[in-house]
């Protein structure tokens, strides 16, 4: 019998660790192709999908929930944090890896820079964030900036990273590689600055 009740009670982690093994039982007998299947691996549920040449790999994550509601909204804490394990890995596994790779071979395809369009989205989604109250938000949003900024400390400063971003100067103060460019904000009082693209362009 589940005990929805005490809070000290495992029940609802068993259950979620139950609910991958399902998952995985799922993929396992409904493939049609060799498959092989990992549960806590790099994902809640890791599936490699071989058929023949050709291999997928596939990150899934699994939730269980004991509430009656919708578990799972785009004001879900769970799944903001699972985007933000996401955007950890994407830049710095994947992303950064590539151009530095690249940056060490004298002849490379890949240009020195790096366009990267509001990184902390997964942490704010608000469009206007100056400051935050949320300590570990705060802590994760200025990891992404360590990560960036450490990386053109190891390139020399060879790759250049654009970003844009609405959070405020508590996210990059501190680190030397990081420089404010520009603030848009419809309150400034230059209207060319109230936007990346001034309207005097158009006139």
């Amino acid at each position: 019998m589940i005990n929805t009740n005490n809070l000290h009670s495992a029940d609802g982690s068993i259950l979620g660790f139950l609910y991958q093994i399902e998952r995985a039982l799922v993929w396992l007998s409904s493939s049609d192709i060799e498959t092989f299947v990992g549960v806590e691996v790099d994902d809640d549920i890791t599936v490699k999908l071989i058929d023949g040449d050709d291999i997928t790999n596939i990150y899934e994550q699994a939730k269980h929930s004991q509430t009656s509601r919708i578990p799972y909204s785009d004001r879900s804490v769970d799944l903001w944090k699972t985007l933000s394990i996401w955007v950890e890995a994407a830049v710095s596994a994947t992303i950064l890896a590539f151009h530095e790779f690249f940056l060490s071979k004298p002849k490379h395809p890949t240009p020195n820079f790096i366009f990267l369009d509001q990184p902390t989205q997964v942490y704010f989604p608000e469009t206007d964030v100056e400051i935050s109250d949320k300590s570990e938000d705060v802590l994760r949003v200025r990891r992404i900036f360590e990560v960036l900024n450490e990386a053109v400390k190891r390139t020399q400063s060879r790759l250049q990273i654009i970003i844009l971003e609405h959070v405020g100067d508590y996210a990059w103060t501190g680190f030397e590689n990081i420089i404010k460019v520009k603030r848009w904000r419809d309150d400034e009082p230059d209207e060319n600055d109230r936007a990346l693209i001034p309207n005097s362009w158009f006139d």
